[in-house]
């Protein structure tokens, strides 16, 4: 009976010793080992194929484009489920390791030491479950494994052990260094009214909170200043993302929070479903809603089709001519706050500023784009033939229809992807997050607000962004006149949602 088990790197050249792993996997003959390089910009990667070359029973699985943790591990399972008669398997990732050399070697000697024991236990732990899983549902983790090892047994010393105890996460509001965004159709707003760091004039996006590849948040305060998002994910999980969203997304954050600043008119266009997004780019969809913090005078945006009985095949002939007969327009104002879904056509118009709360994607058809030309004089690229497969009709242009009362929660949207909130604070509150399974985001929308937890203050004015794990209890605010967004996941709205759909 042998067990596969996974080992996950991404850049951990300083600490791997070829001599200790290859010394301590010749002794493990009912073990079969699947290192995974998790596109390693440094030589991780040779040093993984040295270990691999001296010993039988490793194998090295190289991922060129970087995925999330829980990704990379699927993918040595894969390649071992394809290629061994294995009875299970396990996984580790090394960054998830609270202390890197030492947690290395340690993991790689309790592991070979241990390896009888280790079998039997999860034999055990699989028997007693009553529902049988197969191979690639059956994975488990080494470390959590190890653990009730060690409870279990005298058999690991605890210095052996050490280097997996559990990591107690700070509990502080976190604040992001902005991602800041040029576009054709941008404008000086983001800077001018909300404080970014920029001088320039054509600034469409700050990017508050990302995981999008190449485009990772990194921590700006407190603590974890300097960390990425990833990281905090990767240490913390559950802890900061909530246990059904890491159990639903992994090592992934759900969210892509922004704001915008549309001097000209941004392209009409649409986003796809999660079905189409997967089927064509490997991603998520794109729902998203949008709160208008200021606008110009008769500013709008572009909100669907006119004629909800059009065939969406017009798309392919939009023109200067029949734009205006094709897409509906709505004026808006500031505190206005609309929902799109995926596959809503829609445009933010010039003038108009506005919060953004999406899904993680960057994935955008763009149907109509003004005729206008780039600094290049070239037309940008229309996407019109997936747009005509992505577009849907609806039967309301997904305006919120709310008053909002002082120091009162007041709900804008209300979707499985996310619940959006509107908190106006004028006094000293309290709010309890303590029956929430979620991280909460705050956007600052107007004013100025303290925000406290426990020993821990930030101040957040019109413009900023914080984030609040999910293991946080409570937040006290304190403002004489300030908004807020709060945004969350609602797992109940998420499921009851889906069984309806």
């Amino acid at each position: 009976m042998k067990i596969g088990i996974i080992i996950n790197f991404h850049n951990n050249e300083k600490d791997i010793d070829p001599n200790v792993f290859i010394k301590q996997f010749v002794k493990t003959s009912h073990l079969q080992f699947c290192l995974v390089n998790n596109a390693s910009k440094d030589n991780t990667f040779e040093l993984l194929n040295e270990i691999k070359n001296k010993c039988c029973n490793v194998s090295v699985v190289n991922v060129k484009k970087f995925k999330s943790d829980i990704s990379a591990i699927r993918a040595g399972a894969r390649y071992m489920s394809s290629q061994f008669d294995l009875n299970h398997l396990g996984y580790v990732s090394i960054n998830l390791l609270n202390i890197s050399h030492h947690g290395l070697k340690g993991l790689i000697e309790a592991i070979s030491e241990n390896q009888q024991q280790l079998l039997k236990f999860n034999i055990q732990e699989l028997n007693n479950r009553k529902i049988k899983l197969s191979l690639f549902q059956s994975l488990f983790s080494i470390v959590d494994y190890l653990k009730k090892l060690r409870l279990k047994t005298n058999l690991l010393k605890f210095n052996i052990y050490a280097p997996f105890k559990s990591i107690i996460m700070k509990i502080y509001p976190i604040k992001f260094n902005p991602i800041l965004k040029e576009k054709i159709w941008g404008g000086n707003k983001l800077g001018t009214l909300l404080g970014k760091n920029t001088t320039k004039n054509n600034v469409g996006e700050s990017w508050e909170i990302s995981d999008v590849n190449g485009n990772v948040s990194e921590v700006s305060n407190g603590a974890y200043k300097g960390s990425s998002l990833k990281q905090l994910i990767a240490t913390y999980q559950a802890d900061l993302l909530g246990a059904n969203n890491f159990a639903n997304f992994g090592f992934d954050f759900p969210l892509l929070i922004k704001f915008l600043d549309a001097k000209t008119d941004l392209s009409v266009q649409v986003h796809p479903d999660n079905k189409m997004a997967k089927k064509h780019h490997n991603s998520f969809g794109k729902t998203e809603m949008w709160y208008i913090m200021d606008s110009d005078e008769n500013a709008d945006i572009v909100l669907g089709l006119k004629d909800k009985s059009i065939n969406p095949e017009v798309l392919n002939h939009i023109n200067a001519d029949n734009v205006d007969a094709v897409f509906n327009r709505e004026q808006v104002k500031k505190g206005d706050s609309f929902f799109i879904p995926a596959g809503k056509i829609h445009a933010i118009g010039a003038g108009v500023l506005a919060a953004e709360i999406q899904q993680t994607s960057d994935i955008t058809y763009r149907v109509y784009d003004w005729d206008r030309v780039d600094d290049n004089g070239d037309k940008r690229e229309l996407h019109t033939k997936l747009a005509e497969q992505a577009t849907k009709q609806f039967d309301t242009n997904g305006k919120a229809n709310y008053s909002i009362q002082p120091n009162t929660r007041t709900n804008l949207v209300n979707c499985e992807y996310f619940t959006t909130n509107i908190l106006d604070i004028t006094n000293l509150q309290a709010k309890s997050y303590d029956n929430l399974d979620s991280f909460v985001i705050f956007m600052c929308v107007e004013g100025k607000v303290a925000i406290t937890i426990g020993a821990e203050h930030e101040t957040l004015k019109m413009g900023e962004t914080i984030l609040i794990p999910a293991k946080t209890n409570a937040v006290v605010f304190n403002s004489t006149n300030a908004k807020l967004l709060e945004i969350y996941i609602d797992d109940t709205v998420a499921k009851n949602i889906q069984q309806a759909s």
